[in-house]
C-alpha cells in the first residue's frame, strides 16, 4: 500500500509539473509568435518585446495597436500577426501529435510532457478557430479584419481540425496515457479526464476573458461558449475511466 501511494504521489506531481511547464512554454510561443511577425514587419524592435503580464503570466499580450495598423492601411501586416500566435500554437499541437503517434514507447515521461504540451496548445485552437471565430476581437479577428475575409474561411477548416485531434485524444491519447504513465486507478484516470475536459474547454474562460460577455462575439459564438460549458460533464461520462471500451482501447497500449 506504500509502494502505491508513494507512486500515485510521484505521477500526480509530474503530471502538475508538466502542466506547469507546458503552459508557460506554451503562452510564451504563442506570444512570441505574435512578436516575431510584428519584428520582421518593422512594427518592434525584438520579437520577445511583449507584455508579459506578471510571473503568472495573466495579461500576457502581443501588445500591439492592431487600430493603427489598420488606419494605416496595413492590413495583411495586421492579419499576418495577428493569426501569428495561433499558427505557432497550430504546428505546435501538429508536433505533438506526431510524437505521440510514433514515439509513445520512448519513455513514459517524455510522453506525458507532450500530452499536457498539446493540451495547453489546444487551447487558442479552440478558442480562436471555433467558439471565438466570429469575434471582432482577438487572433481571427485580426486575421479576417486585416484581409477583410469573412470568418467562415477559418472557422469550418479550424473546426474540423478540433473535432478530429479532440476525438484522438479522448479517444487514443487518453487510454494510451493511462497504459504508458502508468495511471492504474479508477480515481486517478478520472482525475487525468476532467483535469484534460476542463482545460480544453473551459480555460478560456481564466486570464480575465469570458467569451459571454465579449462584445465583439455574435448570437452563434456565444451558444458555442455555452456549449463548451455543457460539453465537459457530458464528455466526462462518454469517457469515464470505467467504460468498457475504454478499458480496451487501454489494454491495446499496454507495454
Amino acid at each position: 500500500m506504500s509502494n502505491f501511494k508513494r507512486n500515485s504521489s510521484i505521477i500526480f506531481l509530474i503530471n502538475a509539473v508538466a502542466i506547469v511547464i507546458a503552459y508557460y512554454a506554451s503562452i510564451l510561443l504563442h506570444e512570441w509568435g505574435h512578436g516575431t511577425l510584428a519584428w520582421l514587419s518593422g512594427i518592434k524592435e525584438s520579437p520577445f518585446d511583449i507584455q508579459y503580464g506578471g510571473w503568472l503570466l495573466m495579461n500576457a499580450d502581443e501588445n500591439i495597436n492592431y487600430a493603427n495598423l489598420i488606419d494605416s492601411g496595413r492590413g495583411v501586416a495586421t492579419a499576418l500577426i495577428g493569426i501569428a500566435g495561433s499558427s505557432v500554437s497550430f504546428i505546435l499541437a501538429i508536433l505533438c501529435l506526431i510524437f505521440l503517434k510514433y514515439n509513445f514507447q520512448r519513455g513514459a515521461i517524455k510522453f506525458i510532457f507532450v500530452y499536457w504540451f498539446l493540451i495547453i496548445n489546444m487551447i487558442p485552437l479552440v478558442q480562436y478557430f471555433t467558439i471565438s471565430t466570429f469575434s471582432s476581437e482577438g487572433d481571427v479577428g485580426r486575421f479576417v479584419h486585416g484581409l477583410n475575409i469573412s470568418a467562415w474561411w477559418v472557422f469550418v477548416p479550424g473546426t474540423i481540425f478540433n473535432i478530429y485531434t479532440i476525438r484522438r485524444i479522448l479517444k487514443v491519447e487518453i487510454p494510451k496515457s493511462y497504459a504508458v504513465f502508468p495511471i492504474n486507478s479508477l480515481l486517478g484516470r478520472n482525475l487525468f479526464l476532467l483535469v484534460t475536459l476542463c482545460i480544453l474547454f473551459l480555460f478560456i474562460y481564466t486570464h480575465g476573458y469570458n467569451p459571454l460577455t465579449d462584445k465583439g462575439m455574435n448570437t452563434f459564438s456565444r451558444v458555442l461558449a455555452m456549449l463548451s460549458i455543457a460539453i465537459v460533464p457530458i464528455l466526462f461520462l462518454a469517457c469515464n475511466a470505467s467504460r468498457s471500451w475504454m478499458k480496451k482501447a487501454i489494454a491495446v497500449y499496454r507495454i
